[in-house]
């Protein structure tokens, strides 16, 4: 992602060392991306239609919003959490591949972007680009591919003896293709001479695995390691230097940090979310947690624990080994459980 790497690294740019999504599939990736919160409140604030503090604080602001999404909305049903009271928010994407869906977007961003430039008023504006090539393996035909190159996608042929590589480079080949639009995005927004006012995140849903550690895990939604739920994380913010986050993050961190940055919100973090401050000097994380569609995972340092609805729950480290002789510790087990309590009222 040449285009990603090269504002990456420019002054005012923050670049997470290790950030950890909220979840291994799209649904509890967007939810904590968005609230800061895991994917176990989901039916509770959807039910509600309760949007996330940072929307809320936004519409309070007299913020603009332009939504824009490759992918439908309304399944998940973020219609009906995150973007719930939002009008004129596109809830199903444009006809076509997902490539063709995400320069659809680009160029409708690049449109709306011109009408905000030709408004007289100074109303600050919101923008949600989610992008689906990648999630689809998806790029134009002609667009050059990493070799070898799995022309063919059969899901019935991956197994643990299947080779990766061709599989893995048509990802790459696919972020390579969404890193031009993000590129068109960017530079559309520094040609205008807004991008050193413009708060910018740029990360994902969930990662991908592809069998690298012989279990025959492929794809995402099956377990915590890394492959699956480390994501990147690039921000820039006015105003800050930038640099390489060192300590371990997690969208829950996200929301609390540009509501305090942008809307100058006082509101201690644990008021409303599990996270901090990106730009907090915070003492090590003993734990996190990330969602799945059913059930969650507890993130430790050197192990994963997947709990499932039943409330059964398993043990791994984070190469997919089964640890019978490891207990999680009850001071653990107590601070989860109240965070997965805390917000209902």
């Amino acid at each position: 992602m040449p285009n990603l790497y090269r504002y990456a690294n420019q002054p005012g740019w923050f670049r997470a060392r290790e950030h950890i999504s909220g979840g291994n599939s799209t649904k509890a990736g967007v939810f904590s991306l968005f609230y800061g919160l895991p994917v176990t409140y989901w039916d509770a604030f959807t039910a509600s239609q309760t949007p996330p503090v940072l929307m809320e604080r936004l519409e309070a602001a007299d913020y603009r919003f332009q939504v824009l999404s490759s992918a439908t909305l309304v399944s998940p049903a973020f219609d009906r959490n995150v973007f719930a009271g939002l009008k004129d928010i596109s809830l199903e994407p444009a006809q076509g591949e997902p490539w063709e869906r995400d320069q659809q977007i680009t160029d409708d961003w690049l449109a709306w972007m011109d009408k905000e430039e030709a408004r007289s008023d100074e109303r600050p504006f919101f923008g949600f680009l989610f992008y689906d090539a990648v999630h689809g393996y998806s790029h134009p035909p002609d667009f050059p591919r990493f070799m070898p190159y799995w022309e063919h996608i059969n899901h019935m042929s991956l197994g643990p003896d299947f080779d990766p590589e061709p599989y893995w480079n048509r990802y790459r080949t696919a972020a390579r293709y969404v890193d031009q639009q993000l590129g068109r995005v960017l530079d559309d927004l520094e040609r205008r001479g807004r991008l050193e006012d413009t708060a910018i995140v740029i990360t994902a849903d969930h990662g991908e695995s592809f069998n690298e550690h012989g279990k025959n895990y492929w794809g995402h939604g099956s377990n915590y390691t890394p492959e699956q739920i480390q994501v990147p994380l690039v921000m820039h913010l006015p105003g800050r230097s930038g640099g390489a986050l060192e300590r371990r993050t997690h969208h829950a961190d996200i929301a609390p940090t540009l509501l305090e940055e942008l809307l100058d919100c006082e509101s201690a973090p644990q008021h409303y979310t599990l996270g901090q401050s990106l730009l907090d000097v915070a003492p090590h994380r003993d734990w996190m947690l990330s969602g799945s569609y059913m059930g969650y995972g507890i993130l430790m340092p050197d192990y994963q624990v997947a709990v499932h609805p039943t409330r059964a729950f398993e043990v791994y480290d984070y190469r997919m080994n089964e640890l019978d002789d490891i207990k999680l510790e009850s001071q653990v087990s107590n601070e989860v459980l109240r965070a997965l309590s805390k917000f209902y009222r």
